[in-house]
């Protein structure tokens, strides 16, 4: 059966992602085009499918209704496999991502979870799981008879580096790739707290597309395979977050 059948241009994969978020996606500053973790593998993966790719940027707020619309073919942009997603959406899982709290270094507010931000400037990014979690601590601050949380909005990592190291918010609430890359770039001026344990992230797909779903992850074990998985996981630093080779698939359901 052929691929192209299934796309929405025969012979190229038509990528949606929002590029805020290095390692994982961002654009790099020289070429202007998306790179990082999650474009470099669903690169791979097309070309273990015979495919082009074509990388399109958008808000991650309208990535799912975008895809619905069959704007894009899948969706990679560090979206966490949720039972509350898979009941519109199809995913391959590809790697294993925590929630971190990105903190000025020394820890000045003596934060360490997620109750400890009541009264305080968080930052996020919209449509993300964060700002849903923000948004429920919120309540539970106000609840408790304690002050609501400032929630901020960043566009991009740029963005919510200047957001904390010019003191507009007191933490920025992210992936913990993102933190990490933070950090790294920057000695000396960040810590972060990790508040959840790794959830599974996952290329999206729509429910109707069942075969291209298949061969996703079919491309995505050769990758694991061959060893280019791990190569690519270690080009971007994300040891810690790489996904077991018997865990690369997330049925609809």
């Amino acid at each position: 059966m052929s691929t192209s059948c299934f796309l929405i241009h025969p012979g190229v994969l038509t990528v949606g992602t929002d590029p805020s978020t290095p390692p994982q996606e961002s654009i790099n500053s020289t070429t202007q085009q998306p790179e990082g973790f999650d474009i470099d593998l669903i690169t791979a993966i097309a070309q273990k499918l015979g495919l082009s790719v074509n990388v399109i940027s958008a808000s991650f707020n309208v990535l799912f209704e975008q895809l619905a619309a069959q704007r894009f073919d899948v969706v990679i942009s560090g979206v966490t496999v949720t039972a509350e997603r898979q009941q519109n959406f199809s995913f391959v899982n590809y790697i294993a991502v925590g929630e971190s709290l990105l903190l000025p270094k020394g820890n000045p507010q003596n934060i360490h979870n997620l109750a400890d931000l009541c009264g305080l400037s968080v930052s996020v990014l919209a449509g993300t799981l964060e700002e849903a979690e923000i948004r429920n601590q919120s309540a539970a601050c106000q609840a408790s008879g304690k002050a609501a949380i400032n929630i901020v909005f960043y566009a991009n990592d740029t963005q919510a580096q200047t957001q904390l190291t010019t003191n507009s918010v007191h933490v920025v609430f992210q992936d913990s790739t993102e933190s990490d890359f933070l950090i790294h770039q920057n000695p000396g001026l960040f810590e972060s707290v990790l508040v959840t344990a790794p959830r599974t992230e996952g290329i999206m797909l729509r429910k109707s597309a069942a075969f291209l779903q298949n061969i996703v992850s079919l491309a995505l074990t050769g990758l694991h395979v061959d060893g280019t998985y791990h190569q690519l996981i270690g080009k971007w630093g994300l040891v810690q977050e790489q996904l077991p080779f018997n865990c690369t698939s997330s049925n609809s359901t």
